[in-house]
């Protein structure tokens, strides 16, 4: 090719990935790297992937912390369901809900979907604690976002029941290196 962008990169990085060549992945990442090229998000996105499929956790979580740190590619909105997937699939199951309840804004199907093949993944329902509020905002959440209301409001519903109740969320304002808390 006459040119060897970040776009015919980023096409054999997922090329490999979705083959589940998660090391030859990483060393065309590297190769990329050594020709000059900077990765962009959609990088990180198939390598996240390959890394996810091949179950290397250690290089998945090196490759996003560069992402975020040496690159300053933000842990944007298109790279987070993939993110997500592969902690679920590497057993992080407690790290992806603390990401979805920490999400600035609310979680789609795709989500979900993440939390949800991680837990089936790893036989788990996240070992829900039924006088925390959390497990029951997640589920009814979950309810929501699919469309089941009657099925939110059941859940609710035994929140109050079993006298469990969620903590009103506040807002972090710093106005003149001053901190206010907004309820």
């Amino acid at each position: 090719m006459p040119s060897h962008d970040v776009v015919p990169w980023n096409a054999l990085l997922r090329a490999f990935a979705m083959h589940g060549h998660g090391k030859e992945t990483l060393q065309h990442l590297e190769q990329m790297c050594e020709e000059g090229v900077e990765p962009e998000d959609i990088t990180f996105l198939c390598i996240l992937s390959a890394c996810s499929h091949a179950g290397l956790v250690y290089e998945g979580l090196c490759c996003y912390d560069s992402m975020n740190v040496i690159y300053k590619i933000s842990a944007i909105w298109n790279t987070t369901p993939a993110w997500l997937i592969f902690l679920g699939r590497a057993g992080h199951l407690h790290k992806v809900e603390n990401i979805i309840n920490a999400m600035p804004c609310k979680p789609d199907a795709a989500t979900w979907k993440a939390l949800l093949g991680a837990c089936r993944t790893h036989g788990s329902v996240l070992d829900v604690d039924p006088k925390n509020a959390a497990g029951y905002v997640l589920l009814s959440n979950l309810y929501a976002a699919v469309g089941e209301w009657d099925l939110k409001d059941n859940v609710q519903q035994l929140r109050r029941q079993r006298g469990v109740k969620k903590q009103p969320g506040h807002t972090l304002t710093e106005v003149n290196n001053e901190v206010h808390t907004n309820l």
